[in-house]
């Protein structure tokens, strides 16, 4: 389980965030973000967004921001996500085949990776919020 105080870093190529403290900004391409999560997960960090976009076009993006957090206790769960950001970087990897990033609109993917991101964040405070509550109805 993911605890309420962990510490969360971005791994992104996503040069809207070039300049955060908490981002590891990536040189490269979609799949160096790719390979930089599996390097930091070996580190000791958790993937606790999905590598991959939830669409086909998406996929044809050259940003990509994924979510880490530094502190987790669940074995399997670090197992489970190692496999899959590992199938992440294949899967990308025979989707693109011969097809290039679409860097005529990086501009635009860079906007929709930062709502995304933002999204994810929202989500995750939603949910750390509802735990938090959770817990204190277990006290009274």
């Amino acid at each position: 389980m993911i605890a309420l105080k962990d510490r969360y870093i971005v791994i992104t190529n996503n040069s809207i965030f070039k300049d955060r403290e908490d981002t590891i900004y990536i040189e490269g391409d979609f799949i160096d973000v790719l390979k930089s999560v599996r390097d930091y997960m070996h580190k000791g960090y958790l993937a606790i967004s999905h590598p991959l976009p939830a669409s086909i076009r998406m996929i044809l993006s050259p940003v990509r921001s994924v979510i880490m957090v530094d502190n987790y206790s669940d074995q399997e769960l670090y197992n489970k996500t190692l496999e899959i950001v590992e199938s992440s970087i294949i899967s990308y990897t025979n989707t693109m085949g011969i097809r290039k990033p679409d860097y005529k609109n990086i501009e635009d993917y860079k906007i929709i990776d930062k709502n995304l991101l933002y999204s994810s964040f929202d989500e995750l405070h939603k949910e750390k919020k509802l735990v938090s509550q959770l817990l204190k109805e277990v006290e009274i």
